[in-house]
């Protein structure tokens, strides 16, 4: 006979040798619920009651069956809830968006698209006319009024296109 078979078969003896019984009390006070709910589970047939008497680990066992099961049913309520609470909260986002564009306080998709390429070319307009003006300007000029010319340039560049970012927002 090989080791494995011993030691499951040692092990089956050894359960079968420890089957405790109990009483209602004693079940009542171990899994920690009334001696009523052991009686009202027993009837249910939760609980299979042999003369009075209770097998512990078979009780434990359907305890932890049924508790499982219970709160599994109760589960899908939750999650109910939880999705109309989603659901709720998504349609107040939408109502409050939707008074935010007419108040003019938000633009559609669209709107942002054209705004977004209008200010590209207002930049690629100012850029491309400091690429061409600045040569001329720079040329024969040492590196600091190089410098001072540039910096004076962008200055102009960026508070024109602010200027006319705000012309068509």
């Amino acid at each position: 006979m090989k080791t494995t078979d011993v030691r499951q078969k040692k092990r089956e003896r050894d359960q079968a040798a420890v089957v405790q019984r109990v009483g209602r009390v004693a079940l009542a006070q171990l899994i920690g619920i009334t001696e009523q709910t052991v009686s009202n589970m027993a009837v249910k047939g939760v609980f299979k009651e042999e003369k009075g008497e209770y097998v512990l680990k078979d009780a434990f066992a359907a305890y932890l069956k049924h508790d499982r099961a219970k709160r599994a049913a109760s589960a899908p309520d939750a999650d109910k809830k939880e999705a109309a609470q989603r659901l709720m909260s998504a349609k107040a986002d939408i109502e409050e968006m939707k008074a935010n564009q007419m108040r003019g306080e938000l633009m559609s998709r669209k709107e942002v698209q054209e705004q977004g390429v209008a200010v590209g070319a207002i930049l690629s307009s100012e850029i491309m006319a400091a690429v061409n003006d600045l040569p001329g300007q720079l040329a024969g000029m040492r590196e600091q009024d190089c410098r001072r010319v540039l910096q004076t340039r962008m200055d102009a560049l960026l508070e024109s296109s602010k200027t006319r970012i705000a012309e068509i927002a």
